[in-house]
């Protein structure tokens, strides 16, 4: 009766020792991504993103596009060629459509209460934050506003995600404690059925 009453106190006491399940992490942050070629053609990204905020320069890094930047600009980093269209730096200056009255580059802007609004900043100074959407494009300008890329929405660029509820995955210990406890409890029933 000892043994029995023993090893129902070490399975219960094991089973309370058991830690708590670990929910998996889905989704994050996410910000949209319009990019207009100097041709007029237009590529949309969504990209996700786990911190609070990412760089504009990192956004566009992570989008998967070839992205040159001259992060020594001054100007809080400069857009030279995304996907090989525009300026092959550092062989050729950050701006080499721009260096004279006829001035081309890549622009970047915002998407700001209904309407694309010029950055201030370069790629590396501007933070991008969950629901953004921002715009590259590439055509003339004057450093204070430049071609305009073409208007998408948000949810055109970042479906919806479908909402399924978070998934218990039990931890490698929990799986093993557990597991320790049933070959402890098939012995005990092994031995007590020799016993007889």
């Amino acid at each position: 009766m000892f043994r029995r009453v023993s090893t129902l106190v070490l399975l219960v006491l094991m089973i309370s020792l058991l830690p708590a399940p670990i929910h998996a992490q889905g989704g994050g942050n996410r910000a949209a991504l319009v990019v207009r070629g100097g041709d007029g053609s237009v590529q949309t990204k969504c990209v996700s993103f786990s911190e609070p905020a990412v760089s504009g320069e990192e956004l566009l890094n992570r989008s998967g596009m070839t992205v040159v930047i001259n992060s020594n600009s001054g100007q809080g980093g400069a857009v030279c060629s995304i996907n090989g269209y525009g300026c092959a730096f550092p062989s050729q200056d950050c701006f080499c459509k721009c260096q004279g009255a006829k001035c081309e580059y890549w622009a970047y802007y915002h998407w700001v209460g209904g309407a694309w609004q010029y950055s201030q900043v370069g790629a590396t100074g501007y933070q991008v934050k969950n629901g953004a959407l921002e715009g590259w494009s590439w055509g003339q300008g004057n450093f204070s506003s430049g071609t305009i890329p073409p208007t998408v929405k948000f949810e055109d660029i970042c479906t919806s995600p479908t909402t399924t509820p978070p998934t218990d995955v039990p931890e490698p210990a929990t799986v093993l404690l557990l597991g320790a406890g049933l070959a402890g409890l098939a012995g005990y029933v092994r031995a007590r059925r020799a016993a007889r």
